[in-house]
């Protein structure tokens, strides 16, 4: 092992173990071979690369929950991605531009929040055209059915609550569950309003569900490499 009095502490990188040892070559001379094992420090570019990537994942979602009356969900979307992708530019100059031996898990993952980030661009947009169309365009069944069950999977977890406060409650009331009413309603009146609102609660599923994965498979891939 290598004497590590006259060492001074580096702030990218840390030394885990020394190792140094004669060997004989084919010529037949001695070489002495001196290995260093290091690991890079990792609490910079969690603390300025990580946590700001997942905050704005987050914040990216949060587009689907803003009212359609509001007028700013394209802009909106349009801002964060447009914030992305300067901090995506950012943090370009910080990885190493080498293919060999393989790229960095980090650009993989910064790909893929882009492409998310664009399309939810395009789905804030399918879903704010859908939201603004006149009665005089005719809904489709497909449609309809796809509204009814997206009110019906929302509505349950209301009726949950709702199974659990008539149980505490003393007094017994004829009021119908949530669900109920979505049952009993059939093939009541679909409005343009209420597919594109359910478009909004499509989205938001998937994409929080796309993000979570890519967060997901980064730390398992990052996790994987340093064991």
């Amino acid at each position: 092992n290598f004497r590590m009095e006259l060492y001074e502490e580096n702030g990218l990188w840390s030394v885990l173990s020394t190792r140094n040892y004669y060997s004989m070559n084919v010529f037949g001379f001695e070489e002495l071979r001196l290995e260093i094992n290091m690991r890079r420090r990792t609490t910079y570019y969690i603390a300025s690369l990580l946590l700001p990537i997942f905050f704005m994942n987050f914040i990216q979602i949060l587009v689907f929950v803003l009212p359609v009356e509001s007028g700013e969900r394209v802009g909106f979307s349009i801002t964060v991605l447009l914030a992305v992708a300067v901090f995506l530019t950012m943090i370009q100059d910080k990885l190493p531009e080498a293919s060999e031996p393989n790229v960095s898990y980090l650009t993989y993952k910064l790909l893929v929040d882009m492409l998310l980030g664009c399309a939810m661009v395009v789905a804030v947009v399918v879903a704010i055209k859908m939201y603004h169309k006149t009665d005089n365009h005719q809904i489709s069944g497909k449609l309809r059915a796809f509204t009814r069950r997206m009110n019906i999977c929302c509505k349950r977890k209301q009726s949950a609550v709702y199974i659990e406060e008539k149980e505490k409650s003393p007094v017994k009331s004829p009021e119908k569950s949530p669900v109920e009413y979505v049952n009993d309603e059939g093939d009541s009146n679909v409005t343009w309003n209420d597919v594109g609102k359910a478009f909004d609660k499509f989205f938001l599923i998937i994409f929080f569900v796309f993000l979570v994965s890519n967060n997901f498979i980064y730390l398992v891939a990052m996790a994987a490499i340093e064991t």
